[in-house]
């Protein structure tokens, strides 16, 4: 992607353009709108732009196979902190400073599941957006793009 392509997919991944409606995962729980597609989106709660990432990278059980958008936020949306790291920024950065010790305990002696916390999270307070782009090394540029112009909350490299 040229300079002017990045930009004009930035503007539309962050909705500038108001081209790519939020989606949240109650309107959309099972992700039949996405597509199993190459791209980039971006994870927000209200209008703070959290996380951005791209999907396209093949699988390792079936490296003909591609893991997109659809996989992707799927994963996310599932909340499990071992399969997201998404799931894992949320638990550390927002839930677990918010619980008292005894909360803790809890979730030390397995009486607590984090994951379920989690997802509980993503799914009631973040929306995402996303762009289709023409092939993983476009989906790779753009997500470095909107990182380095944006800085993300939760995942700024």
């Amino acid at each position: 992607m040229n300079e002017k392509e990045l930009k004009d997919a930035t503007c539309q991944l962050l909705k500038v353009c108001a081209r790519i409606p939020m989606i949240n995962s109650v309107d959309h729980p099972d992700h039949t709108a996405l597509p199993e597609a190459v791209g980039v989106y971006a994870i927000w709660e209200a209008a703070n732009l959290m996380y951005v990432g791209y999907a396209g990278t093949s699988r390792r059980s079936r490296p003909t196979a591609i893991c997109g958008l659809k996989d992707r936020i799927g994963s996310h949306w599932g909340g499990t902190l071992f399969s997201s790291s998404l799931a894992l920024r949320i638990w550390l950065h927002r839930i677990a400073p918010t619980l008292e010790k005894e909360d803790h305990l809890e979730v030390a002696s397995g009486g607590r599941d984090p994951s379920a916390e989690t997802r509980a999270y993503i799914r009631h307070k973040l929306k995402y957006s996303i762009v289709v782009t023409a092939n993983a090394t476009d989906a790779r540029a753009l997500e470095r793009y909107v990182h380095r112009a944006h800085t993300p909350t939760l995942n700024n490299l």
